[in-house]
């Protein structure tokens, strides 16, 4: 019986995780940022992460979780994104 309960409740996890997988990145961030503006931080964060999850080398995201962190008070971990978005960002040429 543990076992058909293992099954099963692995399908139904299965079934609800899909269309998370089904959203690329920039729909995700699109949710996070209404989340945001709704004040629902953590809950943002959650959809900046997978936004990112999804596509890790998403600028936009890196950037607005960053926002998200310094709105939230959360230095280091801003820092850490500004950095991603520092190496994913081309340099300037003129700078």
């Amino acid at each position: 019986m543990t076992i058909l309960r293992r099954q099963a409740l692995l399908l139904l996890l299965l079934a609800f995780a899909a269309p998370a997988f089904a959203q690329d990145g920039k729909s995700f961030r699109k949710d996070a940022e209404k989340l945001r503006a709704a004040g629902q931080m953590d809950a943002a964060l959650e959809q900046y992460n997978l936004a990112i999850r999804v596509d890790t080398d998403y600028v936009k995201a890196y950037l607005g979780r960053a926002q998200l962190y310094l709105d939230m008070g959360r230095m280091a971990e801003r820092l850490k994104d500004m950095e991603r978005v520092a190496e994913l960002t081309p340099k300037d040429a003129d700078n």
